[in-house]
């Protein structure tokens, strides 16, 4: 097969006549696998100008070129798209800061108490006065001890046994 209009094509290529037409032509015929040896070398070329056309710039580049040339005018604002999460981080990252020290103050708090001495001396008076109350006489443990089963108003066991639970006047007494 005789490749003349390929060779043609090519020479008027590198000396930069071609029509985009003749362009397309000549990049359909190198992405093909049926290229002669003779005209191989020229194959990486196209090739490389497939990969590259995949890379391609913004649709504003040429303005922003232009631009920092000091050719054109000036150019255009592209918006940006802004996700609700990245504008919120920030406060994200506040909240979850003012979070932590709050835990910290409760838990200090927590450990070493209120800071208020009133209060703790308060508290420790009724924790003392309600263990006081709650505990047996020495004269009421004897008696247990020695069998009696019968107990008396005055007593400070605080229970009594199912007989005296029948026995409404061992209360009165």
């Amino acid at each position: 097969m005789d490749y003349k209009y390929i060779e043609q094509l090519l020479s008027r290529y590198f000396d930069c006549a071609t029509t985009p037409s003749e362009e397309r032509m000549l990049r359909a015929f190198f992405s093909g696998s049926d290229v002669p040896e003779s005209l191989v070398r020229y194959k990486a070329l196209f090739d490389a100008q497939r990969s590259l056309a995949a890379e391609y710039p913004s649709n504003d580049f040429q303005q922003r070129v232009l631009f920092k040339a000091g050719i054109a005018e000036e150019v255009e604002a592209v918006p940006r798209r802004f996700s609700l999460l990245k504008v919120l981080r920030p406060f994200y990252n506040a909240v979850a800061a003012i979070a932590v020290v709050m835990l910290a103050v409760h838990v200090a708090q927590a450990t070493f108490g209120t800071g208020d001495g009133v209060a703790a001396e308060q508290q420790m008076a009724d924790m003392e006065q309600a263990d006081t109350t709650n505990t047996p006489t020495l004269e009421t443990l004897r008696a247990v001890g020695n069998g009696q089963t019968t107990a008396t108003a005055s007593d400070t066991l605080g229970q009594a046994s199912p007989e005296q639970m029948s026995q409404p006047e061992a209360f009165t007494k």
